[in-house]
């Protein structure tokens, strides 16, 4: 039988948060075992992605807030970490970008 544990955060767009994350992404990578470099990278992109959401998703509104999800599975042995990021912002269409990879 699996262990499952989520842990969800949500606060207001603020950089100041972005510690607090920070803290709560080290935990949960020492939990599932990640060694420390593991959890130092994890750490980055979720750095980056949390500021995302607050600066280009949110546009900086302190009114909206951004939700960040961390998901951790332990079954026969094997850890799973997933980690979901979502902000209020109005989104986009992928399919409306240009794709990089044209001349």
């Amino acid at each position: 039988m699996a262990d499952c544990r989520l842990i969800r955060l949500e606060f207001t767009s603020a950089f100041e948060m972005l510690d607090f994350v920070q803290v709560v992404n080290d935990h949960v990578g020492r939990e599932v075992g990640f060694d420390e470099d593991s959890v130092h990278w994890v750490g980055v992109a979720v750095r980056e992605c949390v500021i995302n959401a607050i600066k280009h998703g949110n546009k900086n509104d302190a009114t909206k807030r951004v939700f960040v999800e961390f998901e951790t599975v332990f079954e026969n042995g094997v850890n799973e970490l997933g980690i979901r990021i979502r902000d209020q912002g109005q989104g986009f269409d992928p399919e409306s970008l240009a794709n990089p990879l044209d001349p």
